[in-house]
């Protein structure tokens, strides 16, 4: 071969390592293991009206900033990782790169991470990621060498990917994915517990202040992966509980929990490595495990909403004044699902429960453009578009809500005719507000009455809230 040759092939071969190297600082595995819990709270989180094609910047975005975190680390935990068997030989303790080249990439990474999802899919996402890094880089890997409460704060960042995904396909988080955030925040710690106690000389050895290493004897770690086995059991079940999941995923959960519960239990009474290693085989594949039968959970065909909400009738049309003065009709809320109540400004009993009712169920839906919040004044004598704007203001009403008012003989007629409210027949005196329900009537897409809900019932509401979604996902 000739010098040039060789010299050529040289550089080659240095040009591979150092990309290497790089993609080494990202971790690639976690940062695999991430992108599949944002990938399945994507897909948990999937309504009809949100493009699957959004998952591939959602998941590039992540990609980046979850790799330019994980480069972070490395940067700051350098020194230790040094003193490690397992992560001496990592790019930066083996001086393959130098520290100032990787905190750039990753600082490069991590915010280009950041604006990526900030643009291509939401600006909550982007938040939720802000604060996964901040959580990851600023408060643990700084902690692993203060305090063993370090795993609590750890955790976080692990548990926040598939809300994350969530967001990324509802643009707003509900209770379900503060549902899957507790389900991995909790299964981290057995996992975490088990990853310290096999490598606690190493951990010893870099100054980590992991539980296992000033809990010598394993007593207090032994007890805390009971402890968490015990509460991922019923974490594990809330799925099925806010309706995400039916029996078959119910079922799953239970023995997917507690197999790995006996397994902790087998590890905190025997304390061997080969003990400890089965805890820590068993949650890493517990995890897709239990995700795989959620996420099959939503492939499994629901019972049509057609049946198991029945049509009361069409909404007639109407036309009315809102509490901006703008004119609004029935066909205002086409192919949006809305919910509607009818009360008065000045009443200092139910009507204050229901504007609460409507205030919650908007809080519980934030920036959902397909559901709208409608209120109709049974006293428009008194409930002029000021008074309206003002009570709106009260309740925190958002675009979405809409206060209405306009003739008297026509809000009569729409409550009782209309949307087939049990009020009172006009009273004598003119400026006496007319009686009425205290149900909020749920409409679908096309103008149908699909429901009526006690708003001084918890358990009509909790019903609501369950039914809400379910006509959003409804093909339109």
């Amino acid at each position: 071969m000739t010098a040039t040759s060789i010299l050529g092939s040289l550089s080659l071969s240095f040009t591979r390592q150092r990309l290497l190297d790089y993609l080494e600082l990202t971790k690639p595995r976690l940062t695999a293991l991430v992108l599949v819990t944002v990938a399945a709270g994507f897909w948990l989180g999937l309504r009809s009206a949100t493009p699957p094609a959004l998952l591939i910047p959602l998941l590039c975005g992540t990609a980046l900033a979850v790799g330019g975190a994980n480069a972070l680390n490395q940067w700051s935990e350098r020194v230790p990782d040094s003193l490690m068997q397992r992560t001496k030989g990592r790019p930066l303790p083996s001086g393959r790169l130098h520290p100032e080249a990787a905190r750039r990439f990753g600082l490069l990474l991590a915010a280009g991470g950041v604006l990526w999802l900030a643009v291509s899919v939401n600006a909550l996402t982007a938040a939720l990621t802000t604060l996964s890094i901040a959580s990851y880089v600023l408060f643990y890997t700084p902690l692993k060498r203060i305090t063993p409460l370090c795993t609590l704060v750890g955790a976080v960042p692990g548990a926040l990917p598939p809300m994350i995904g969530w967001a990324g396909a509802r643009g707003a988080i509900g209770v379900e994915a503060w549902a899957l955030f507790a389900i991995l925040f909790v299964w981290q710690l057995p996992h975490f517990l088990a990853i310290a106690l096999l490598y606690r000389d190493d951990y010893a050895q870099a100054g980590f202040q992991m539980l296992p290493v000033l809990d010598r004897e394993g007593a207090v770690a032994a007890r805390e992966m009971v402890l968490y086995g015990v509460a991922l059991v019923p974490v594990s079940l809330f799925p099925a509980f806010l309706g995400m999941a039916g029996p078959v995923y119910f079922a799953g959960a239970f023995v997917l929990s507690t197999a790995l519960l006996v397994i902790s239990i087998r590890a905190a009474l025997r304390r061997t490595t080969a003990s400890v290693r089965q805890l820590f085989l068993a949650s890493v594949l517990y995890l897709p495990l239990l995700l795989g039968l959620l996420s099959l959970a939503k492939l499994s065909p629901p019972v049509p909403v057609a049946q198991s909400l029945a049509r009361y009738g069409v909404v007639p049309t109407f036309s009315l004044i809102d509490q901006r003065g703008q004119s609004v009709t029935r066909e205002t809320f086409q192919g949006r699902v809305w919910l509607a109540d009818f009360i008065f400004t000045s009443c200092a009993g139910q009507c204050l429960l229901m504007s609460d009712a409507m205030r919650s169920l908007q809080q519980a839906f934030p920036q959902e453009p397909g559901l709208a919040f409608v209120s109709f004044s049974v006293d428009p004598i008194r409930d002029t578009p000021g008074v309206l704007a003002a009570y709106a203001q009260r309740y925190g009403a958002d675009a979405r809500w809409r206060l209405l008012t306009g003739p008297r003989d026509d809000l009569h007629a729409l409550s009782l005719n209309g949307f087939r409210l049990s009020v009172g027949e006009q009273p004598e005196v003119a400026r006496e507000p007319i009686l009425h329900s205290v149900r909020l009537v749920l409409v679908d897409r096309a103008g149908a009455i699909r429901g009526y809900y006690d708003a001084t019932d918890a358990a009509a509401m909790a019903r609501l809230r369950q039914d809400i979604p379910r006509l959003l996902d409804e093909p339109s």
